[in-house]
């Protein structure tokens, strides 16, 4: 009901009873269960969180280890190309002893570098060969009209731009899970099972210098 406020007060006032007894806080059978329930969502979830991290990372890995094989089979067909190159040249045309001297040790070395894994040192072994190679057809006007030389020509063009894309995706792949491993929390993941970044392919010295066409100024 409403209280009226004409309604006399006691002299007494009000004082209202304080309870000031120890009561132990209960927890029910439920909320125990609910709470175990909780942890054990809650670690299970991490668990897995964990173990997903921990497999991406590792086929990661492995996929940098593909790309870094990709550059390395490219680099062998180019080596493939550039013996039978050598071999088409031998049986064109009776050359001079020197010729088929300079010949016989490019061919030498290309099959020196028949389980050379260093991708890095192959390509600039072959592009050694390659360019000592192509003195040779300097000298032959003819053999470079040839049908078949055109056709390796063309080859070896075409295997220096597998060689490009494959170390286009090496690096694209390695940049990425260089990136991966570095943020939380897949850092502490990849902490636990040892990852570490992963290089980039990096060009040699050689091949990072600029061309020599001082040669070719007297031929136009």
């Amino acid at each position: 009901m409403l209280f009226d406020s004409r309604t006399p007060q006691a002299s007494s006032g009000f004082r209202p009873n304080v309870d000031n007894t120890i009561k132990h806080p209960e927890v029910s059978g439920g909320q125990k269960f609910l709470y175990v329930l909780l942890f054990i969502l809650t670690l299970g979830l991490f668990i897995i969180a964990v173990i997903k991290r921990k497999n991406f990372l590792l086929a990661e890995i492995n996929r940098v280890q593909e790309a870094s094989s990709l550059i390395q089979a490219a680099e062998k067909k180019r080596r493939a190309t550039l013996i039978k190159q050598l071999d088409a040249v031998k049986g064109y045309a009776e050359f001079e002893n020197k010729t088929q001297t300079e010949i016989a040790k490019l061919r030498s070395k290309l099959t020196s570098l028949e389980n050379e894994n260093d991708a890095v040192k192959l390509s600039q072994e072959l592009n050694t060969i390659q360019a000592g190679l192509s003195l040779q057809f300097e000298q032959y006007p003819n053999l470079k009209a040839d049908r078949s030389f055109l056709q390796f020509q063309t080859e070896i063009a075409i295997q220096e731009d597998e060689i490009y894309a494959t170390i286009r995706n090496y690096n694209s792949i390695t940049r990425r899970f260089n990136s991966e491993i570095y943020q939380f929390w897949t850092n502490i993941v990849a902490k636990k099972i040892g990852a570490y970044n992963q290089p980039l392919f990096q060009a040699t010295e050689a091949e990072r210098q600029d061309v020599d066409t001082s040669s070719l100024t007297g031929r136009f």
